[in-house]
């Protein structure tokens, strides 16, 4: 074999080794796992940036599940929702049934099975505070996370209504006599009590008002949704979810 055929050879082994080891970019030769970038406006118990939250947790297994990749990101309330409507995310890890009883997220589809039962606390700084219907709160000064639409929807019969963008600033509030009461997320509300070290500031023990979160994704992935539904009810009917849902509460000591 002369020294011109080896050259050729060597180089041919060359440009084929190069073509065989570049990196793939296209999806339809890389398979490539489905990513869905979901808002979430809660912290501490629920989503938290270590991602240890009772929802971080579902929605990892959720994932795990579904063979995608979910990244849970915080954003105030009112932003989350937006954005997860005009798709600059792809949606809200929970919403209540009727999120889009006016119209205002036309491009939000609801996922059919329920991830969470909530209960909105009144938490307040009086000792003779008795609510049990959103007239009730006509004497008193109420303060709310913005963007909860339940709870601005009930509260508007109040004397007056300071809306704030985290749980923190209405511990504050409440300590500071600021506000007479504030109404959020059970869970939440009992760790932020905890960790603000407020003094006088008890939980009434029925709630203001109860129900269910959904998922919502932007009408871009509907066709996820039917498999999304069954994942949630594949968690809650083997026991997955109800052991996460101890192991937050057992660990937050709540």
């Amino acid at each position: 074999m002369n020294i011109s055929v080896i050259k050729f050879l060597l180089s041919a082994i060359i440009v084929f080794g190069v073509l065989f080891c570049v990196p793939c970019r296209d999806t339809a030769c890389a398979q490539q796992k489905q990513t869905l970038i979901l808002n979430s406006s809660f912290r501490t118990t629920l989503t938290s940036p270590d991602k240890t939250g009772f929802l971080d947790l579902i929605y990892k297994e959720l994932a795990k599940r579904m063979g995608i990749e979910i990244i849970i990101q915080y954003l105030p309330s009112e932003r989350a929702i937006k954005n997860a409507d005009r798709g600059i995310e792809d949606g809200d890890i929970c919403r209540i049934y009727a999120i889009n009883a006016k119209g205002e997220y036309p491009n939000l589809v609801r996922v059919p099975e329920k991830i969470m039962q909530f209960q909105m606390m009144i938490f307040t700084n009086k000792s003779d505070v008795v609510v049990n219907e959103p007239k009730d709160l006509q004497p008193y000064d109420v303060g709310i996370v913005t963007g909860w639409k339940i709870v601005e929807r009930n509260t508007t019969l109040a004397y007056s209504v300071v809306s704030v963008e985290k749980g923190e600033q209405l511990f504050a509030m409440l300590g500071k006599k600021r506000i007479d009461i504030a109404i959020i997320e059970r869970m939440i509300g009992m760790k932020l009590m905890k960790d603000s070290g407020v003094k006088n500031v008890r939980m009434l023990s029925t709630p203001f008002l109860s129900g269910y979160w959904y998922p919502y994704l932007n009408k871009k992935h509907e066709a996820l949704i039917p498999k999304f539904a069954e994942a949630i009810k594949a968690i809650k009917e083997d026991g997955t979810y109800e052991r996460i849902q101890t192991e937050v509460l057992t660990r937050y000591a709540l």
